[in-house]
């Protein structure tokens, strides 16, 4: 039976087809996996950390200012300022003349003198206050004590300075609890349990009440709140930190969760009735009754990335177009302040509106 070429050419056209169809598919996938394998924390929201040791040199976008570096002609500078009025006074006098050896007491006529001020910390020690509380006996017979202050809570124990030394290490500094102890016996002399200083931490916690109430009233009546979400490790185990700012206040609450339920437990975003501000994270469109901004940092991040592709030249444009802008609206507003300066000048972030005011001089 007499084969038909026409129908061969049909066949062999179809699965041609068929192969372009999956090369295109296959080719898409290849782009995809391959932008995958780029990303890093400059193109993309990967954390910091998962670079690992392979973290290349940081480039930033900064444009030259074509200024040499260094302090610029008639800026002051900054330095060591001298003190109208020093703690102590050490003087210095010659015991010998220079030119002939001749001895130099204190009758030789004094004929000029330079100073020179040193700052450094004194020699550091812990003080001890003894509080002693009376008792008087009135006339009808009855004795009433003095009562302790409230920071005097038992027969020996540390003052409030202290304690608060301690939360500054633990919660500012992020330093372990055990170099907390190390620093304060190396330092003052002073032995402290790390369960001690995990108790100091908790008291210390247990009176930010009133201010996390007022800190989450002024975030929830602000005009525009930035929120974001990042991982951390307690315990061993994930949990994700949230955060919700302005130019004024910062407010973290830890969870086990990422999404709503825990954006809800941190009771911010529910206050919200203005602009939120993120990055494009899909739980922030729960709030369907506030605007949105997406967060410009990472708009720049994503245009890295398609511009990394080498098949997208416009992002590098629309990046130059956001910055140059932004930049734009900052020389605007610098317009309405005289200065002879830019290093005189202070930005601020009012609610979400860069405000741009005069520094105070020392």
């Amino acid at each position: 039976m007499a084969v038909d070429p026409w129908e061969i050419v049909a066949d062999l056209q179809a699965t041609v087809a068929k192969q372009a169809k999956l090369i295109d598919q296959l080719m898409v996938q290849v782009a995809e996996l391959k932008a995958k394998a780029g990303m890093n924390p400059r193109n993309s929201s990967n954390p910091p950390s998962s670079e690992g040791y392979s973290k290349p040199s940081p480039k930033s976008r900064r444009v030259r200012s074509g200024r040499k570096p260094g302090k610029q002609p008639g800026d002051p500078g900054k330095h060591l300022g001298r003190r109208d009025t020093p703690d102590r006074m050490v003087t210095h006098e010659p015991e010998v003349c220079s030119g002939c050896g001749d001895s130099l007491d204190g009758s030789a006529p004094l004929v000029g003198e330079s100073s020179r001020q040193v700052f450094d910390i004194p020699p550091v020690k812990l003080s001890c206050v003894e509080h002693v509380a009376r008792r008087r006996r009135c006339s009808c017979g009855t004795d009433t004590s003095a009562g302790f202050p409230p920071w005097v809570s038992a027969p020996t124990c540390y003052g409030p300075a202290m304690r608060a030394h301690v939360c500054y290490l633990v919660t500012h500094q992020h330093i372990p609890i055990a170099r907390v102890a190390e620093h304060l016996k190396e330092t003052y002399g002073t032995t402290i349990s790390p369960g001690t200083i995990v108790a100091m931490v908790n008291e210390g916690s247990n009176m930010l009440a009133e201010f996390l109430a007022d800190t989450t009233a002024k975030l929830g009546g602000s005009p525009v709140v930035c929120a974001d979400e990042t991982g951390l490790r307690v315990a061993g185990s994930l949990h994700w930190v949230h955060s919700a700012s302005t130019g004024w206040f910062t407010l973290y609450h830890l969870d086990t969760k990422r999404g709503v339920e825990a954006m809800g437990n941190a009771g911010i975003l529910d206050l919200l009735t203005g602009v939120l501000v993120h990055d494009g994270w899909t739980p922030y469109r729960h709030y369907t009754e506030l605007e949105h901004q997406l967060c410009n940092a990472h708009h720049l991040r994503e245009l890295q990335a398609a511009t990394e592709t080498g098949v997208q030249p416009w992002a590098a444009d629309m990046a130059g177009l956001l910055t140059n802008t932004w930049k734009a609206v900052l020389a605007a507003i610098c317009l309405l302040y005289t200065s002879d300066a830019a290093d005189d000048l202070l930005c601020v972030d009012l609610g979400g509106r860069r405000i741009i005011k005069k520094k105070k001089r020392p």
